[in-house]
Order: structure tokens, then sequence, then C-alpha cells
């Protein structure tokens, strides 16, 4: 009986079947694991990207409230430099005089 089953299973025809069995399982064995850990690292440059465009973009987003203070800090400076203005003005002597035309009804209908 084991002779028979020897004779079969040593024959070249056999033995070519066993090798083609053995690559289809080793080579859907490195698909498989070359699968995997190409998701592997996908995933963790996904992780990597992510966290490197947050780091970057962290000191470019500003706070609510780190934009009020500044509009009010240049709302004030504003309002100063407007108020020097003024008291130059005043105070050199300058006038300014602004007239108004009042309409008369001739050139209202016109």
């Amino acid at each position: 009986m084991f002779q028979s089953f020897h004779e079969i299973s040593s024959s070249d025809s056999s033995i070519e079947s066993y090798k083609i069995k053995a690559e289809i399982v080793m080579q859907a064995f490195f698909e498989n694991t070359i699968s995997e850990i190409s998701n592997d690292i996908e995933e963790k440059i996904r992780v990597i990207q992510i966290s490197l465009l947050k780091e970057t973009i962290r000191p470019l987003i500003s706070g609510f409230w780190r934009n009020v203070g500044a509009g009010l800090v240049s709302a004030f400076f504003f309002a100063l430099l407007l108020a020097c203005l003024a008291l130059i003005i005043q105070f050199s002597g300058s006038t300014i005089s602004i007239k108004v035309k009042k309409k008369t009804n001739i050139e209202s209908s016109e």
C-alpha cells in the first residue's frame, strides 16, 4: 500500500504538481503579506501627514479673541492718530472752513 503511494507521489508529474501548488500557496502568502504591510504603511503615512499639517497650520490660525484684541488695538491707534492730527491742525493756526451752498428752487427744478 505504501509502495504504490510512494511510486505515485514521487513521480515527475506529482513532484511538478507539488511545486505548482507550493508556488501558488507562496504567491498568495506573499500577496497577502505585502497587502497588509502596504496598508499599515499607508495608514502610518496618513497619520504622520495629518499631524505634520496640523503642526504647520496651527501657528497660522489665530483665535477669535486674539483677532478681537488686534482689532481693538488697531482702532485705538487709528483714533489716537486722528486725535493727534486734529490737535496739530487746531494749534497750527490753520483754518478749515466748509461752505454749504443752499439749493434754490431754480437749481432743484433743473
